[in-house]
């Protein structure tokens, strides 16, 4: 499958949300990079050395964010109006909701 320039997109806003902005504007840039990184990608039917690992380190100079990721929805569990009705599952989600303040739940 080829990459759709809307793919690319998508992958590039992701990148600035995420707080380290890849050094590619355009999907040209993006394959000039693979020519650097894997140039065996280029040549069919050839036995090339592997000499990736010096091209593999990243051209980004920004940190992440260590911030880990989080629920968006903290109790899922009482999402629908079914289990918002029942008792059971009222009591089910408020023990889980415990354990999970307490640092027991994953």
């Amino acid at each position: 499958r080829t990459v759709n320039i809307c793919d690319w997109k998508i992958i590039r806003a992701l990148s600035e949300v995420a707080g380290v902005q890849l050094p590619y504007d355009t999907i040209g840039a993006v394959r000039s990079r693979i020519r650097t990184v894997a140039p065996n990608l280029l040549s069919m039917d050839e036995r090339e050395p592997a000499t990736f690992w010096a091209s593999l380190k990243p051209e980004v100079n920004q940190k992440m964010n260590s911030t880990p990721f989080q629920a968006a929805i903290e109790n899922f569990y009482m999402t629908d109006s079914i289990t918002r009705a029942s008792k059971i599952m009222a009591q089910c989600s408020s023990l889980l909701l415990k354990k999970f303040h307490q640092g027991y739940a994953c």
